[in-house]
């Protein structure tokens, strides 16, 4: 298998056609051309079908919509019109090449029992930034497919959009029901917790007149925050966005207790851990935005982190 198939087919694993930036998207979509052009006897059934609705995808993404609409074509004529994952390329082609309204229009000549379609029209209220419809109908979807990870993760973003990060981290943790080992997650649940903990101190520069009782609360959201970034960091540990995670949250909490006096609200093993977790976590970020792997973003941040804190 060549070189660039094996890029294409990690692409496709890691959902590159809609998280990749503009440069790699248009890298992929020239290997693309050329692997479907001139190696797809070589691919079996399932990889050449993968890779078509990648291409597709690709297509759409870079602007060619007539490659896009050609790939679209050989979908169909191999799956029928009526397979719920043509119905969703065709709905995205529309919504690119016609607009939102258009594509509204296509879903609603859909069966509405149909799930895909039904995820479309729910994020169709995403994209009009009407996130009380948006979350409304999340729950109604959840509620029917609970087992959905991908809906729940939906529907913990648009909590985070709208700074009800409770509901967001209970989200989250729906997902890990179903993926325990997903350290993404992970971190990003600690990412809610320090959000809530900034959200109810305020700011952590300023917090002397806060009663105990809500120090003890942003205390205890910084203790969920770090022990959710340190698992993500146990589950990958190069993991740059985890190692962050863990500097910020333990260096804030330090701040925050000093300048609240809440010293007492933590006990002197936990005081320690969030001291050595702050200098473990400079030592790691330091060797991750170090390695060979490391990607231009990541060290990026990484260097941004050991900046500011």
């Amino acid at each position: 298998m060549s070189k660039a198939i094996d890029t294409l087919l990690e692409a496709y694993k890691q959902e590159k056609a809609f998280t990749a930036p503009p440069s790699e998207l248009h890298d992929l979509a020239k290997q693309s051309r050329y692997v479907l052009k001139t190696q797809r006897g070589s691919l079996d059934d399932s990889t050449t079908w993968n890779l078509v609705q990648q291409h597709f995808y690709l297509m759409l993404m870079t602007g060619d919509d007539a490659a896009a609409e050609l790939a679209l074509q050989e979908l169909k004529a191999r799956f029928g019109e009526d397979n719920e994952r043509i119905v969703l390329c065709q709905t995205q082609y529309i919504e690119v090449t016609e607009g939102l309204a258009k594509a509204e229009e296509f879903l609603k000549s859909r069966d509405e029992k149909e799930i895909i379609p039904m995820k479309r029209r729910i994020a169709l209220d995403k994209f009009r930034n009407d996130y009380k419809t948006f979350i409304g109908n999340l729950k109604v979807l959840v509620g029917y497919i609970p087992i959905d990870a991908e809906m729940w993760a939906e529907l913990g973003e648009a909590y985070s959009t709208i700074q009800e990060y409770r509901k967001a981290i209970f989200s989250y943790q729906e997902v890990l029901l179903f993926a325990p080992q997903a350290y993404n997650i992970f971190a990003r649940i600690g990412e809610l917790y320090h959000a809530a903990a900034l959200q109810e101190a305020g700011s952590l520069d300023s917090v002397s007149s806060l009663n105990n009782g809500t120090k003890e609360n942003v205390i205890n959201s910084l203790k969920q925050g770090l022990k959710n970034f340190l698992r993500s960091v146990e589950l990958c540990p190069v993991y740059i966005r985890g190692w962050a995670g863990v500097q910020v949250v333990s260096t804030e909490a330090l701040k925050f207790i000093e300048a609240g006096k809440a010293s007492s609200l933590l006990t002197d093993k936990e005081l320690k851990y969030f001291k050595q977790f702050a200098e473990i976590s400079e030592r790691n970020l330091l060797y991750a935005s170090s390695e060979k792997g490391a990607s231009k973003t990541d060290i990026e941040a990484a260097k941004a982190i050991l900046r500011d804190y």
